[in-house]
């Protein structure tokens, strides 16, 4: 009997997921993006997007353990199932308080985002000068977009994450009956549909990578390139 799933697009895109997630770090709370967070607005949103990140790597540590103990049982490894199913249950449980934790971090790093956004508008109308409004915009544009790129990656991760978290308790509840090998081989497609969903996850969190190189060197530069055209024009 094979109780082997394919489990590799999941462990292939493990270590790439850990660097994204403290790459997201880098830019929640980037000087590139954001300045040295002059205003009140600027140091907030800063705060709150330290307090997201931690809450988002904490999370993901407890999700790559219930995958990781999941796969135990669905690839029978271990000679306690039983032990092995109440592990899962328990860390199941953590998981989602966790990601719930993340989850409204990152709404509550939106919400000040938003309120950061209208007072920078505010000053950018202001200025006297056109040029230096044109190079505020610019400014103000730049730090929109890779916000916004931000929130379409945390998005597509909870996209992925809701079908996961639904089928792992759907199959959490058909252990509690049937834990017998027969069950466990019934179990390998749907195996590897979830470790597909959770690479799917991952993947949602990876694209921040992405975008934080590009605000590496963004910032080894000293400011986007569109500003930087405007000032020499």
């Amino acid at each position: 009997m094979n109780t082997t799933p394919n489990l590799g697009v999941f462990q292939n895109t493990t270590s790439h997921a850990l660097i994204s997630v403290l790459s997201m770090a880098l830019l929640l709370c980037s000087n590139a993006v954001f300045g040295q967070a002059g205003s009140k607005d600027a140091q907030k949103f800063q705060e709150i997007g330290e307090e997201t990140r931690e809450a988002i790597v904490e999370a993901r540590g407890q999700f790559e353990s219930t995958v990781g103990i999941y796969n135990s049982i669905v690839s029978a490894e271990g000679d306690n199932p039983e032990k092995a199913y109440k592990d899962l249950t328990k860390a199941t449980e953590k998981s989602e308080k966790l990601w719930a934790n993340a989850s409204k971090s990152f709404d509550k790093m939106q919400k000040q985002g938003d309120k950061l956004f209208s007072s920078w508008q505010k000053d950018v109308d202001a200025f006297g000068s056109e040029q230096m409004k044109q190079v505020g915009i610019q400014r103000l544009e730049f730090a929109q977009t890779r916000n916004q790129q931000m929130l379409d990656g945390m998005g597509a991760a909870e996209e992925a994450y809701q079908p996961f978290i639904s089928s792992l308790k759907d199959q959490e509840m058909f252990m509690a009956r049937d834990l017998s090998p027969a069950a466990i081989e019934a179990l390998q497609p749907l195996a590897e549909e979830l470790n597909g969903t959770a690479a799917e996850l991952l993947a949602g969190i990876d694209a921040i990578l992405n975008q934080e190189e590009e605000v590496v060197e963004e910032a080894d530069e000293g400011e986007p390139a569109e500003a930087a055209e405007i000032e020499a024009g």
